[in-house]
């Protein structure tokens, strides 16, 4: 369950307000991100295990994870440090998915 100190307010009700700018970076930030390098089925494991490690149940938190391990997995930034015969990061993260699901 998440908690705030205004449970009661919506920024969305404001809307009207905004520019249309503002509107549409606040519609994007809130619609679900998608993956680019993860199955369907792997960003849905990645996020009961990321949520289970989180201790997080809202949902636009754990997409937001989600999204970053996805976009990082599309990089190569930091794999020239890896031990000679260590997989690439992407593919260390699809080898264990699986067995989280177990």
């Amino acid at each position: 369950m998440s908690q705030t100190y205004y449970p009661d307010f919506d920024v969305l009700v404001e809307q009207g307000a905004w520019d249309e700018y503002t509107r549409s970076i606040v519609r994007q930030r809130l619609r679900p991100p998608k993956s680019v390098i993860l199955t369907e089925q792997e960003s849905d494991i990645l996020s009961a295990v990321l949520g289970h490690l989180l201790f997080e149940d809202r949902h636009e938190i754990v997409a937001f994870v989600v999204s970053y391990v996805d976009q990082r997995l599309r990089g190569r930034v930091g794999e020239g440090q890896r031990k000679p015969g260590v997989p690439p990061e992407a593919e260390l993260i699809r080898l264990g998915l699986p067995f989280a699901h177990k």
